[in-house]
């Protein structure tokens, strides 16, 4: 049936208090459900699932985690709503293989101008 995203957010208020607050919302939002990739990126879903699917199933695409978390936050009082738009192919396939690694390793102060693993005569 077609009809509005807008109508697919119900607000949802569940018996956790620790989900009251947005940044207990959001946190269970992305630990609880696993990322489902749009078949298409860069376009809009055919279908929009409610939010008791999407918590049924434990699995979502962007749409279904924003529609999700939205409806929490607007069901325990907040002024939540979904924007949408475009992001890189990057960014919406999870795409982490260029990333600078978070975490000082201590690869820096190890290496120096004389790197064994380099041959210089190349």
């Amino acid at each position: 049936m077609m009809k509005f995203i807008c109508t697919s957010i119900r607000p949802t208020k569940l018996p956790y208090t620790e989900l009251y607050d947005f940044e207990g919302a959001a946190k269970f939002i992305s630990s609880y459900l696993d990322y489902e990739e749009l078949a298409e990126p860069n376009k809009l879903p055919q279908h929009i699932p409610s939010v008791a699917n999407v918590l049924n199933w434990q699995e979502g695409d962007s749409f279904d985690f924003a529609i999700a978390l939205c409806s929490i936050l607007i069901g325990t009082g907040y002024d939540a709503y979904v924007v949408y738009g475009t992001a890189p192919k990057e960014i919406t396939t999870k795409n982490e293989s260029l990333m600078v690694c978070p975490f000082d390793l201590g690869y820096d102060d190890q290496m120096s101008d004389e790197d064994p693993l380099v041959d210089e005569d190349e």
